[in-house]
């Protein structure tokens, strides 16, 4: 807490001195996100869990991986998308 506290006063008191970052890529940032993501043993475990309870035994497996898997990447895709926004609208402000 108080490191945080510390942090938060610096940053009022040397807001003048502080320099841009340099640009980065949104190549570069997505390729880390991923990275990051596929490297996470927890996603194995989540994934395990949750598609185990959609997934019909009478129906052909592979198709039901790939719309469960898809449908995952796009509603996850959105609410990324929809951070990362936030986050840059909240930069500039």
């Amino acid at each position: 807490m108080w490191m945080g506290i510390q942090k938060i006063r610096s940053a009022f008191e040397d807001s003048a001195a502080i320099e841009k970052a340099p640009a980065v890529t949104l190549k570069s940032l997505w390729l880390k996100g991923f990275v990051t993501s596929v490297a996470n043993p927890k996603a194995v475990v989540f994934f395990a869990a949750l598609f185990t309870q959609f997934i019909s035994q009478e129906i052909a497996l592979m198709p039901q991986i790939l719309i469960l898997g898809v449908t995952y990447i796009l509603v996850d895709g959105l609410f990324l998308t929809a951070y990362g926004k936030s986050a840059s609208w909240l930069a500039q402000h």
